[in-house]
């Protein structure tokens, strides 16, 4: 179920119920459960068992990921119960007052959507050699203190500009623009992804799209050449060449998929057509 109320408490940790379900061999809904967090919704005045002793009927509103929230919700009544009964022992109602879990509800945590977002835009995209490059070029601003050093990450910058454009350029899908009949050499990044980005998203998107590919190859190119470098001229230059790559990722396609697998959504895996 979906919870639409809104009389709660505070956050509470799983944790307890994720020791009980794996006490009683049931890995798999604690898994589910391990970076879940539960509230409490009171539902009315509930009842009393003494004159001294109180009993409140709440619903549990679980908080889970995107994933996890899917697949709780698809839970048969006997699991959705063996959950149930792992929240109940966990705050148990007993003749000292306390409350009674009445049911169990599913909610998708938010912090999971801004978290997998995140990680959707910083995972590997795909290509094996941008990837490589994209690392190397991480570790590398860990260290660099030289002028040798910081014109290394032009270098690399313009590397996995190269490869990435590689990767989705096919002269034969890919037909020159109107105002450029130049051809494109195996290292001539702008022409190929102008022309690729031309193809998979014509009009105003893909003229700034070329323009933000035109400042990244410019920016490699200076602090490639450049013998007065800094660590602020390394860092701009891979967070331009960064910000292609993943421009590149989404009209691939590659992003895509990733969101769907963050989703849960099954289907084709494949990569897309690149005509």
């Amino acid at each position: 179920m979906e919870s639409d109320h809104s009389d709660t408490q505070s956050m509470h940790s799983l944790e307890d119920v994720v020791a009980i379900l794996r006490f009683e061999d049931r890995q798999d809904l604690a898994a589910l459960l391990t970076d879940a967090h539960v509230e409490f919704e009171y539902v009315d005045m509930g009842f009393s068992l003494t004159s001294d002793a109180h009993i409140e009927l709440v619903n549990a509103i679980i908080y889970a990921s995107i994933s996890s929230c899917k697949a709780l919700r698809e839970l048969s009544k006997e699991d959705e119960g063996v959950i149930l009964d792992s929240l109940r022992e966990a705050w148990p109602a007993s003749e000292a007052g306390g409350m009674y879990v009445q049911s169990v509800w599913y909610n998708i945590n938010k912090d999971s959507l801004r978290d997998g977002l995140t990680h959707l835009f910083t995972n590997p995209v795909g290509w094996q050699r941008v990837d490589r490059t994209m690392d190397r070029i991480r570790e590398l601003l860990t260290t660099v203190s030289t002028e040798e050093q910081f014109r290394e990450v032009g270098v690399l910058c313009r590397e996995g500009l190269i490869s990435v454009a590689q990767a989705v350029f096919d002269e034969r899908q890919h037909p020159p623009l109107p105002d450029d009949n130049t051809d494109v050499s195996a290292s001539d990044v702008k022409r190929m992804i102008a022309r690729y980005v031309a193809s998979q998203c014509p009009g105003a998107s893909s003229r700034e799209v070329r323009k933000c590919v035109n400042s990244a190859v410019d920016l490699a190119n200076k602090v490639t050449h450049r013998r007065t470098s800094v660590y602020r001229d390394a860092a701009l230059c891979a967070q331009a060449t960064f910000n292609v790559i993943g421009l590149i990722a989404i009209i691939s396609g590659k992003r895509d998929r990733a969101a769907r697998q963050l989703q849960g959504v099954e289907g084709e895996t494949t990569d897309p057509p690149q005509g």
